[in-house]
């Protein structure tokens, strides 16, 4: 499906000379769009006063810190083997750490979608974003925001969020560079956006 479909672009894009890193996600900091989910955070029992708070919420592939350079903090990146069949990982922004888990190390504390039954483990810190404007990170109504592995986004539907956008980090920026992606999303199924 379209995980294999990412990761065939993924692995090709790798190939392609000048490319240092590659990742894929579906939003990038100031695009305009504001991706969010619902969350249970555990040990925070919701009340009408305190309701599931919303996160925003990047699906992302490994990768995707190194490329966009967000410096780990904490914990571990997401790595290729965090799958459809492994443990449910998420890798949280420093401020949302701070906020929901100011007296505590958030590496290992659970999070999950409120539509969902399983819980997600905090894996891994990273620096944050300004995700909205260069001065601005998350409109206040978004107290928290969220990474997890693209592979494991998968909706309630059973589909993947549909706009992907690829990254690359390259070399120097040269006309091979550019000519061999652009060729890449030209051998592409034409069905695929």
């Amino acid at each position: 499906g379209c995980i294999a479909l990412y990761d065939r672009l993924l692995d090709r894009t790798r190939g392609i000379p000048g490319v240092e890193a590659v990742a894929m996600t579906n939003s990038v900091p100031m695009d305009g769009r504001l991706p969010t989910i619902p969350v249970d955070v555990e040990g925070r029992p919701k009340t009408a006063e305190n309701p599931a708070p919303l996160f925003w919420f990047g699906a992302v592939s490994p990768d995707y810190f190194r490329v966009m350079r967000i410096p780990l903090l904490g914990g571990r990146d997401l790595i290729r083997s965090d799958g459809p069949q492994s443990a449910s990982v998420v890798v949280i922004s420093s401020a949302t750490a701070k906020r929901f888990w100011p007296h505590e190390n958030a590496i290992g504390k659970h999070i999950k979608n409120t539509a969902s039954q399983s819980w997600r483990t905090v894996v891994g810190v990273v620096g944050d974003v300004r995700q909205s404007t260069l001065s601005q990170g998350l409109p206040p109504f978004v107290p928290g925001a969220v990474y997890m592995p693209y592979s494991q986004s998968i909706r309630e539907d059973g589909q993947i969020p549909a706009a992907m956008t690829l990254l690359t980090r390259v070399a120097s920026d040269n006309a091979r560079v550019r000519n061999g992606i652009q060729q890449l999303a030209r051998d592409q199924d034409p069905n695929v956006p």
